[in-house]
C-alpha cells in the first residue's frame, strides 16, 4: 500500500567483541518498533566489529548513527 514502510530486518552481533562495543546501539535498536531486531553470536568478522546485517547486507564498524542512516535508505 501507499505509503506503507517496510520493516527492515537488522542483525546485530553480540559475540564477545561486538556486544563489548554496541551495547549501547543495542538498547537503542530494541527500541524500535519498525525494525525487526534479532542478534547472533558471531559473523566471524570480529575484527571489523561492530558487524551488523541489514536485510541481508553485512556492514561492518558499525554504530547507531550508521545504522539509523542505513535504515532510512
Amino acid at each position: 500500500m501507499k505509503g506503507e514502510q517496510k520493516i527492515k530486518k537488522v542483525i546485530v552481533c553480540r559475540g564477545l567483541t561486538c556486544g563489548k562495543k554496541n551495547q549501547k546501539m543495542w538498547e537503542a535498536l530494541s527500541k524500535r518498533d519498525d525494525i525487526l531486531l534479532e542478534e547472533v553470536r558471531c559473523f566471524g568478522q570480529c575484527k571489523k566489529g561492530p558487524n551488523v546485517k541489514i536485510e541481508g547486507q553485512l556492514y561492518h564498524f558499525m554504530d547507531l548513527e550508521k545504522v539509523e542512516w542505513f535504515l532510512k535508505k
